[in-house]
């Protein structure tokens, strides 16, 4: 997936289709062709296409892009993908729209395509307000304020994503209203979400605990029907960092921030447990260096058919929206390591390593979900702003939350090598 780092604007107004139009706009200038060369009438002409593109900008701010995204991805867990040396796929197709006018109105949107799943849906989708330089309110559907990206950036290197996000709970956009209060030093957030976004359980942007979702399957040798009945309703959300300015360009931000609401179940049509999340960060940069240490606990104290198996209720073990089974309850320990390489090849200027890591204490006591999990991405990334090349090798023991393991919590490691290749303009 094309991460939250490029942006809705990324592209900016697409050039070529600014300019088709600005060629047929009424009213533009005409070049005489008789009077000047080739060369002076095609500057001439791309002049006058520049300043149409300005002011249409004026009046109708709107920038779009488009986004391709394609992965091969080889598995040593998984013995077809093994034998075929692994598998190449066209993964997802995004569409941005944003803009800002002259009032402090703004909106920003991504539709994402899935191609394996045949789903069209919102991967964020907001309208806001710029109150002033510092503050700023936005609603819609938005990313929930958990993590060290303060308000629900996506802060992570790699692109394949970390335990915090599987889980359901960091760069996970939700239904609701932001408010984000910002000055070079101080950073605060508050927010209220309704409930999480969703149109079925495969349509999802992010893996979430909703309600109406079931999946037969087998988990550490144990087969039946896995049901969650209760999604998280009226989630408040906030928290704040501050950031010290170090010498040579450097800085530290320490944060925390966190979340709750209450599980209501569709089948009883109450409210009947709740959940809670809530981290504490260290972000760090000095020059090509970045690191993030961070600690979440969670909980989702599920109760009275809430979340079951065969029709009985579990309460250490929750399905989510994606299919997989997790702990109910547990902590996370994450590093986030990067370092920037300058470079000349092509147009790459830069390369970027990095090593994300994610240990999972599990909360659990029941036969699923009861193992600690370990997660780790070693990748690099070079990037032109719109191209984008990721390639990674993903190591997991127990890290049955995400795609790229097999499922289980089985104490094995398994092991996944995948390139991204993506596209935005």
């Amino acid at each position: 997936m094309i991460k939250n780092r490029i942006k809705a604007a990324v592209g900016g107004s697409v050039l070529a289709l600014w300019a088709t139009a600005g060629l047929a706009a009424p009213g533009m200038e005409q070049a005489n062709v008789g009077d000047q060369s080739g060369n002076q009438y095609l500057a001439g002409r791309m002049s006058t296409i520049e300043k149409q593109i300005k002011q249409m900008n004026k009046r109708v701010p709107i920038h779009v892009g488009v986004g391709f995204e394609s992965l091969y991805q080889y598995q040593n867990y998984n013995k077809s993908n093994e034998k075929q040396g692994g598998s190449a796929f066209t993964n997802k197709i995004e569409v941005y729209a944003s803009g800002d006018f002259d009032n402090g109105l703004y909106y920003g949107s991504r539709f994402d395509y899935q191609v394996s799943t045949q789903l069209f849906f919102p991967a964020w989708m907001y309208v806001g307000y710029n109150f002033s330089k510092h503050f700023t309110l936005r609603g819609g559907v938005i990313n929930q304020p958990l993590g060290a990206g303060v308000d629900g950036s996506y802060y992570d290197n790699s692109y394949l994503s970390d335990a915090t996000l599987w889980l359901g709970y960091e760069n996970n956009p939700d239904i609701g209203i932001k408010g984000i209060y910002k000055t070079r030093n101080v950073e605060l957030v508050a927010s209220f979400m309704k409930n999480p976004e969703t149109t079925s359980a495969g349509a999802r942007f992010r893996p979430d605990q909703i309600y109406g979702n079931s999946t037969t399957t087998t988990v550490n040798g144990v087969s039946g029907n896995f049901a969650s009945n209760a999604r998280p309703d009226n989630i408040l959300g906030g928290g704040g960092a501050y950031t010290f300015h170090l010498d040579n360009g450097g800085s530290a931000q320490l944060g925390a921030n966190g979340q709750f609401s209450s599980l209501y179940n569709n089948l009883r049509n109450s409210y009947e447990g709740d959940q809670w999340a809530t981290a504490a960060f260290v972000n760090y940069k000095q020059g090509n260096f970045g690191a993030t240490l961070q600690w979440m606990g969670f909980n989702r104290n599920v109760k009275n058919g809430d979340s079951t198996f065969n029709g009985n209720n579990l309460s250490d073990s929750v399905l989510l929206s994606d299919g997989r089974i997790v702990a109910a309850k547990g902590q996370i320990y994450s590093t986030r390591l990067s370092y920037t390489h300058p470079i000349a090849v092509g147009p790459f200027k830069a390369i970027v390593f990095y090593d994300d890591y994610d240990f999972v204490k599990s909360g659990s006591n029941d036969q699923f979900t009861s193992n600690n999990s370990q997660f780790n991405l070693l990748g690099a990334h070079i990037s032109t702003g719109h191209f984008n090349i990721y390639l990674e090798d993903v190591l997991g023991k127990n890290a049955a939350f995400a795609n790229v393991n097999s499922g289980q919590y089985n104490n094995k490691w398994e092991n996944t090598v995948s390139l991204a290749v993506t596209l935005a303009f």
